[in-house]
């Protein structure tokens, strides 16, 4: 992830995930309080009731001063689709929908390296610096070792799909469903 360092006007250095856009020597601002006319460059942190319908979001609360929570991660964002008294409705990453409460601060643009997902790691020694280990087809194990091992040649373990611990898996529910949240209005289905 990309990052930049920035100094404030008291000395204190921090860093922040650097927004598409945002250029050495830029002045950063940072509003607490609703504001009318409010012009934000990306990387601008304000209070949700500050921006307009169809802004691009990132680094968004879920609970006030615990910092930002949605849309972190290269490339991606949340955008705004309606403004109400006291919530603001906003579409998440993952395309479902959320109330958030308008007193909740996030940082104006979309998060820059949009093409990091992309990259070419061209050796499988390099994914072990990053500790993701190679990934084995249970169909190639043996019996002892997987549920879908075993067999001649490139054959099925004649069940259907499932985890070394013989939990159903692709496509199979295995979670259980969680308390209905209020403030979600859509969540985007598998198609």
């Amino acid at each position: 992830m990309f990052h930049f360092l920035i100094k404030k006007e008291n000395g204190a250095i921090f860093y922040i995930l650097a927004p598409k856009g945002l250029r050495v020597f830029d002045f950063l601002q940072k509003v607490e309080n609703k504001r009318k006319n409010l012009f934000l460059r990306p990387g601008d942190v304000s209070i949700l009731s500050n921006f307009e319908v169809g802004d691009f979001l990132h680094c968004v609360e879920s609970v006030e001063n615990q910092g930002g929570l949605y849309a972190r991660s290269a490339g991606t964002f949340c955008q705004v689709l309606e403004t109400m008294s006291s919530f603001v409705k906003i579409r998440l990453p993952s395309g479902s929908q959320r109330l958030f409460p308008t007193q909740l601060k996030a940082t104006y643009g979309i998060l820059g390296r949009e093409k990091y997902n992309l990259r070419n790691l061209e050796k499988a020694g390099r994914s072990r610096w990053m500790n993701i280990r190679p990934s084995v087809r249970g169909v190639a194990m043996n019996p002892v070792d997987h549920p879908h091992g075993g067999g001649q040649g490139k054959t099925k373990g004649g069940r259907p799909s499932v985890t070394p611990k013989s939990l159903p898996t692709k496509g199979q529910p295995t979670r259980n469903p969680r308390k209905k949240n209020s403030l979600i209005l859509k969540i985007k289905k598998k198609k």
